[in-house]
């Protein structure tokens, strides 16, 4: 993946950066998964594990694949 889109084109890839609605990174989504439920972003932080954040409208704001970001809201309670 490259690019800023994912192995189909529809979605963010490997390098898109993922930030908050304040603009503080959260971390780079490294792949879009999907384990038969819908589709996951997952995402390294710049410290700390990896972890899948559901692709949805709750969860997912902005896409914005040319600029190669994606604004994100974490659940609470997700990185504990």
């Amino acid at each position: 993946m490259s690019g800023g889109t994912s192995k189909d084109g529809s979605g963010p890839s490997d390098s898109t950066a993922a930030s908050d609605a304040d603009g503080a990174v959260v971390g780079t989504v490294t792949a879009v998964e999907n384990f038969g439920a819908s589709d996951l972003l997952e995402i390294k932080p710049p410290a700390g594990k990896k972890f899948f954040l559901p692709f949805v409208d709750d969860y997912v704001g902005e896409v914005d694949l040319d600029a190669g970001t994606v604004t994100v809201e974490i659940p609470e309670g997700l990185l504990e």
